[in-house]
């Protein structure tokens, strides 16, 4: 049987339901979650993120994490995403949005 390979996901929830939104995570199989404000974080499989889309009551969104980058500023963030492949995700007819999470 082939791996499963694995991705960085942040599933949203309103503020003051996190504690919710891990117990029903849990309850669909997922483990080694990371609660935030807002959110839940887990590592694991595209099916896994599908079975949030479709049985969480909780979760407001299922996002999956595509490139994780370091940038001080940002210049330094549209450097950094300027020179990723798009082509290998996107077709040129595509339309796509950046969320943003730093500090500072």
């Amino acid at each position: 049987m082939k791996k499963q390979e694995k991705h960085f996901f942040h599933i949203t929830c309103a503020p003051g339901l996190e504690s919710a939104l891990e117990s029903e995570l849990k309850e669909l199989g997922l483990r080694r979650l990371r609660v935030g404000r807002g959110a839940v974080r887990f590592q694991g499989s595209f099916r896994a993120a599908l079975r949030v889309v479709l049985w969480s009551r909780v979760a407001s969104r299922v996002l999956m994490e595509l490139v994780r980058v370091g940038a001080g500023d940002g210049d330094e963030l549209y450097d950094e995403v300027l020179h990723l492949p798009w082509e290998d995700r996107l077709s040129a007819k595509s339309t796509f949005a950046i969320d943003v999470f730093g500090t500072s």
